[in-house]
């Protein structure tokens, strides 16, 4: 566990901004902290830096075609970026939806038709809330289960604790160095470019999902 001021005292000791045991300036750690939450917020757009799929249970009052979804939204968990995927729980049981592209969203003509549950669901991304829509509109209350990609929390303060996975902190060190190089103009070592670069991509091939191929009844033997 280690906090955002650790994080930026780590990164400028690397450009060597300062050296070992000083402490950066408030408005170095200031800088700091904007810079580093602009990157997460950054390499939360990337998906495989992202290390978990969020699971929620959310309430979905009959009659509502769709809900918003996000601060200040119908739904006021953190506002997700993408649905890998999507049921409607019952009895105990999860019943999965059909996780629709825009253009299968748009191909839906009777968009109102209404059903006990729904089949399909789909997400438009828009800010600064989400919005998700099911269909068919379900007639009676349902308990909708997401399981979303939700972007990587920022630092509130420099202070803020975090415990990202292993592997994590030294990719934001190294990545970060990289980002505020050119306020104090610093060139970068090839080892630190290096480091930036691998660091991330261990993350990346730890987070990244396999892709299971299915085959027609036809083909098989």
């Amino acid at each position: 566990m280690a906090t955002a001021s650790d994080l930026i005292k780590g990164s400028l000791r690397l450009l060597g901004v300062i050296a070992s045991g000083e402490t950066p300036s408030a408005s170095d750690t200031a800088d700091g902290l904007t810079a580093v939450n602009e990157m997460i917020e950054s390499w939360s757009a990337e998906g495989l830096v992202i290390p978990s799929i969020t699971r929620e249970e959310l309430s979905w009052a009959s009659g509502n075609a769709s809900r918003t979804w996000g601060s200040g939204g119908n739904f006021t968990t953190a506002r997700p970026l993408r649905l890998v995927s999507a049921s409607i729980l019952s009895g105990g049981v999860e019943y999965k939806l059909n996780v629709l592209t825009p253009d299968e969203w748009a191909s839906i003509s009777q968009k109102t038709l209404t059903a006990t549950l729904p089949t399909h669901v789909y997400l438009d991304p828009t800010m600064t809330t989400a919005t998700v829509y099911l269909w068919p509109v379900p007639s009676a209350t349902v308990t909708f289960v997401p399981y979303s990609e939700k972007p990587l929390t920022a630092f509130a303060l420099s202070s803020t604790t975090f415990t990202f996975p292993p592997g994590y902190y030294r990719a934001l060190r190294y990545n970060l160095a990289i980002e505020l190089a050119p306020e104090y103009g610093k060139a970068i070592s090839p080892e630190i470019a290096q480091t930036a670069i691998d660091s991330k991509e261990i993350i990346r091939r730890l987070n990244s999902k396999p892709l299971y191929l299915a085959a027609d009844d036809a083909t098989r033997g």
